[in-house]
């Protein structure tokens, strides 16, 4: 079995890891595209999704259609009118 290394880093005695094409390692892939600004990576500028830091609304629609671009197996759902100022966004994966 492949791994990768854990999102965040971490170390305890050894690196941590998540199995590939794992559950986890999607989760991971979909945090680490919302975590990153389009742009910010200079080998691939378009990963990433546009900064929400001055919006009023995130376009939870761009992170779905994000999502299931950069990973495949990922399929996002958004729940909203939970909140005005809180959207959850459920991960399912696909089963390749």
């Amino acid at each position: 079995m492949s791994v990768h290394f854990s999102f965040p880093f971490t170390i305890n005695g050894s690196a941590a890891v998540v199995a590939q094409d794992s559950d986890a390692e999607v989760q991971q892939n979909v945090m680490v595209l919302v975590l990153t600004d389009v742009g910010e990576r200079l080998e691939v500028p378009e990963f990433g999704i546009s900064d929400p830091t001055f919006r009023t609304e995130i376009d939870t629609e761009a992170i779905a259609e994000a999502a299931e671009v950069w990973d495949d197996r990922a399929k996002v759902l958004i729940a909203s009118d939970i909140d005005q100022m809180v959207r959850n966004i459920r991960l399912n994966v696909e089963d390749q």
